[in-house]
C-alpha cells in the first residue's frame, strides 16, 4: 500500500522538462536558463532529461506572471517597498 501511494506522489508531482516548458511557456534554452539562474532546481537529471517538481513549477510560473504585468503594478511594488 506505501509502494502504490509513493507512486501515486510521483505520478501527480513530477514533471519532466518538456511538461515543464509546457506550463511555464518557454524554450528548451529558457529553461536551462532558469535552472543555471536557480530559479528551478531539478528533481533529478537523466542524461537526456531532468526531472521537476510541480508545486515548485507553480510557483515560478507565479512569479513569472507577477513580473510580466503592465507597469502599474511594478510601480505598486516600489511604492510598498518604500
Amino acid at each position: 500500500m506505501k509502494m502504490e501511494a509513493a507512486k501515486q506522489i510521483i505520478q501527480d508531482n513530477i514533471l519532466g522538462s518538456h511538461d515543464v516548458q509546457e506550463i511555464l511557456l518557454v524554450n528548451r534554452q529558457r529553461l536551462r536558463a532558469l535552472v543555471e539562474a536557480g530559479k528551478l532546481t531539478p528533481v533529478k537529471e537523466l542524461k537526456r532529461e531532468s526531472l521537476f517538481w510541480l508545486p515548485e513549477v507553480n510557483q515560478l510560473k507565479k512569479e513569472m506572471e507577477l513580473d510580466s504585468r503592465t507597469n502599474l503594478y511594478k510601480k505598486a511594488v516600489i511604492v510598498n517597498k518604500e
